[in-house]
């Protein structure tokens, strides 16, 4: 019911001295001493004088692959920001990319764990529900390390798995990659995208459809890891994440999580 209601809403002169015989049989080869001293000249003056100029005064020191709008690693380190798909434009799949995404109703938060000119690594968690700025201590936490920040202030880091919840039931996003760019002040990450690989069965499931319609709304499904066609490409752009100044994430294995169902009031109580 709840599919078919919203369904319906890219020759060379060489110089040099040699000698030139006249009719008489005497070498003529004093006269034809003009005919040397031109080529000469033009040789050694042109070819010093431009091998140097190019180089040094019209380049002047190395340019600086730095830019203004760099952010400070030491600042980044230990922020928290609420990646937020709900607010995301759904580019993929088509179709029916805003009924998967806004059947997500949970939130990816990053916490920077470790940075350095090159790499950044993240460690994430899963909100809960109804607070975005709230970690679910039921959804196991999850590293991604070796992300590429030589673009400082951009960022990109994957793949990863990671569960969020959608219609009410737990769906797995494989090979996870988001990317954004830190704002100046840390204030938020701008132009976020996050991309995946969606098994859309768990989905269907919890919209009382099947997974045959969900793919056919979508013009097709590709093959998911256990063989069967039943996985979509999933791509959220132009995500927006605030930094949470209050709040840390605590690393939740998953065995931790068995049992747990709306997770501890408080940071030391995770579900065993």
């Amino acid at each position: 019911m709840f599919l078919s209601l919203f369904l319906s809403c890219a020759t060379q002169t060489i110089g040099g001295d040699s000698a030139i015989v006249g009719n008489d049989g005497e070498d003529t080869s004093e006269d034809s001493g003009d005919a040397d001293t031109d080529t000469d000249t033009d040789t050694d003056t042109d070819t010093d004088t431009d091998s140097d100029t190019d180089t040094g005064e019209d380049s002047g020191d190395p340019i600086d692959t730095d830019t203004d709008d760099d952010v400070s690693t030491d600042e980044l380190l230990g922020l928290v920001y609420d990646f937020s798909i709900a607010n995301a434009t759904i580019e993929e799949p088509s179709g029916i990319g805003g009924l998967i995404g806004g059947a997500i109703t949970q939130d990816v938060l990053m916490e920077v764990e470790f940075v350095d000119a090159a790499s950044i690594d993240f460690l994430t968690a899963i909100s809960v529900a109804d607070d975005p700025s709230t970690q679910d201590y039921c959804n196991a936490t999850t590293s991604m390390e070796g992300g590429n920040f030589l673009g400082n202030p951009e960022f990109r880091v994957g793949p990863t798995d990671m569960t969020l919840s959608a219609a009410g039931v737990a769906i797995t996003l494989s090979d996870v990659y988001m990317t954004g760019v830190f704002a100046a002040d840390l204030s938020r990450i701008t132009d976020g995208t996050l991309e995946a690989t969606i098994d859309v069965r768990p989905i269907a499931t919890g919209m009382g459809a099947s997974a045959d319609d969900i793919c056919g709304y979508a013009g097709g499904c590709i093959v998911c890891d256990d063989g069967e066609e039943a996985c979509l490409y999933f791509l959220a752009t132009k995500i927006t994440a605030d930094q949470l100044p209050t709040t840390d994430i605590l690393e939740v294995l998953g065995n931790q999580c068995e049992g747990c169902e709306d997770g501890p009031p408080a940071v030391d109580a995770v579900c065993l």
